[in-house]
């Protein structure tokens, strides 16, 4: 029975593991085929159940089966030659686009209910001398296409078909690059299958094929389909009280909320430059508020003009920070109001604060553990709680109203995807 699709992707590896289960009374075992994303051996998890059967011995072979399987007329005098021209278009339509190695029934014909069909591997599908199948997969699906050819099942919409369930398979022999095979109608939604080489002789015996309607998306989303797309999402944090020997200092004094830190407690002093902080006994946490006057907002060449000067000045500091000995216990603590959308209703109003979150997320990913970024709203708790994030396990968060949001990645959803 197949369970899941196992696709592969258009980079990378995938694990195949098959799990055989022990003989029972009569022989019969288990058979389980995983697969996962990735190459490493020793990693834990993530393994998907694609298929799950029995084996069995196959019962001994009939004086009758021993003998070569005469050729006979092919395809049975009466037969009805079917029109293919159409159908990989329908499939197509349906979402299900075969490429050309999948693409090998040659011809159809209806004798009653009774199909025949010839499939042959197009030329980059042929196996390399040495390494070849008993039964080509490409030939395989390709023979089975017939059943929607022969108007067994139909393909409507973007509904198709897939092969689900398989009783009573057994293969005989190994075939070249062609394949016969004859379907007989074997129940709802079933078939049974015979398969013979070119020449006629036995090849496989399948009792009974049942199919089960598949939707493209159902194959597009399928494990190993794709790798899932993430948006961000700000989640709430916990903060923990700022300890008391965790002091911190504010780099310039000239912007609105610069002033409004220092009112706030753990402050210890105001630097007006970083050769100033640097004379100190460096602080814990150095904070730096890029400017937040009228030039951060309206429309223009002006807020252009005023993100690329706060996006100098703070690369500037970000430089000289790095580049001060005496600073290197010290983290950097870049400080934000109205800069991040983090929640729905949230708008933001500074554009340079917003472009400057970029560039210290880009300095935060190779120089760890040296800057923060922290964005606040207008709220008096807010700002009572922002010393509260210095010691914080965290490099990015919001405060709004006094409660901390972190971003953290999770799978998009469909409508996210969509936009």
């Amino acid at each position: 029975t197949l369970e899941v699709p196992l696709i592969l992707p258009p980079d990378g590896d995938v694990q195949l593991r098959v799990v055989l289960g022990a003989a029972d009374d009569t022989g019969r075992r288990t058979v389980e085929v995983y697969a996962r994303p990735g190459q490493d051996p020793d990693a834990q998890g993530g393994w998907t159940r694609h298929a799950r059967g029995d084996l069995a011995a196959a019962p001994e072979p009939t004086e009758a089966a021993r003998q070569p399987h005469p050729p006979g007329v092919w395809p049975p005098a009466g037969a009805r030659p079917v029109d293919l021209e159409h159908l990989y278009e329908e499939f197509t339509d349906a979402g299900f686009d075969y490429g050309p190695a999948f693409r090998g029934l040659r011809e159809v014909w209806r004798h009653g209910e009774d199909l025949y069909a010839l499939a042959t591997l197009p030329d980059t599908a042929q196996a390399p001398p040495g390494d070849a199948f008993a039964l080509h997969p490409a030939l395989l699906d390709s023979v089975l296409h017939a059943v929607v050819a022969g108007g067994v099942l139909k393909v409507t919409g973007e509904q198709g078909w897939m092969p689900f369930s398989w009783s009573g398979a057994h293969l005989q022999g190994q075939c070249g690059d062609s394949v016969r095979v004859h379907l007989s109608p074997a129940g709802e939604g079933a078939v049974s299958v015979t398969l013979a080489d070119e020449h006629g002789a036995p090849l496989a015996r399948i009792q009974a094929l049942t199919f089960r309607p598949a939707v493209a998306e159902q194959v597009r989303t399928a494990p190993g389909a794709q790798q899932p797309l993430y948006t961000l999402h700000w989640r709430p944090a916990a903060l923990t009280p700022a300890p008391h020997h965790s002091p911190w200092g504010v780099l310039g004094t000239g912007s609105a909320l610069a002033r409004q830190l220092t009112e706030t407690g753990g402050h210890i002093a105001s630097y007006a430059s970083l050769a100033d902080a640097a004379a100190d006994p460096a602080p814990a946490h150095l904070v730096v508020c890029p400017d937040d006057t009228d030039t951060n907002t309206g429309t223009g060449t002006g807020v252009l003009e005023s993100v690329a000067a706060a996006d100098k000045r703070v690369l500037d500091l970000l430089q000289r920070f790095l580049a001060e000995d005496s600073l290197a216990a010290s983290t950097l603590v870049v400080l934000t109001r109205h800069a991040v959308a983090a929640r729905a209703e949230d708008r933001i109003e500074d554009l340079p604060g917003a472009s400057v979150w970029g560039l210290v997320r880009s300095a935060q990913s190779e120089h760890p553990g040296r800057f923060k970024l922290v964005d606040i709203d207008d709220a008096d708790t807010s700002r009572e709680r922002f010393a509260d994030t210095l010691t914080a396990g965290e490099e990015q968060l919001v405060l709004r109203e006094g409660a901390c949001l972190v971003p953290r990645l999770a799978p998009a959803t469909a409508d996210e995807r969509r936009l």
